[in-house]
């Protein structure tokens, strides 16, 4: 884990005490990894968006999204949007199947459940289950959504605080 510390002569704690640089001059950062103090010197480049503006920062590789381990394909040649439409396609395929598999009555874990209790209990019993496991994740998907109602408002109000 790096903690950036300090840059240039600046110490800064929050975002907004992040200095102004403008590209082309030479910054130092002063980096904390497991314990020891790291500096290095690092030339600020022209922001993409914004030529007048500087920019440090980590940048990804965006040329070759996702470099398979074993190479049934060649893909020298492959346009890799492909690939990343593959991906996700492949991504959401697993989860709409891990969601599937709740215990939901509407679901396929619903009818997976209700099969292995129907044999070892009582009609009545079974639907008392099945009624109780339905509100169970009623109740954990109301909650959930009073939480994301509460921090909105909390980001809200304290947004309006601060510029009050």
């Amino acid at each position: 884990m790096m903690l950036l510390l300090q840059l240039t002569i600046y110490r800064f704690m929050v975002r907004r005490d992040f200095p102004a640089l403008n590209p082309g001059e030479i910054a130092s950062v002063s980096i904390l990894r497991d314990g020891q103090t790291l500096e290095f010197e690092l030339e600020v480049m022209a922001s993409p968006d914004d030529p007048e503006r500087g920019l440090i920062g980590i940048m990804r590789d965006n040329s070759i999204p996702y470099k398979p381990v074993m190479n049934f394909i060649d893909w020298t040649n492959v346009d890799f949007n492909i690939s990343m439409f593959l991906l996700w396609l492949w991504m959401i395929s697993f989860f709409i199947g891990i969601i599937n598999m709740l215990p939901l009555p509407i679901l396929d874990g619903g009818k997976f459940i209700y099969i292995i209790i129907d044999k070892r209990v009582s009609e009545k019993s079974v639907n008392g289950i099945m009624w109780g496991n339905l509100w169970f994740y009623f109740c954990i998907v109301w909650i959930k959504h009073c939480l994301i109602i509460y921090e909105v408002w909390l980001v809200y109000y304290l947004r309006v605080l601060k510029n009050n």
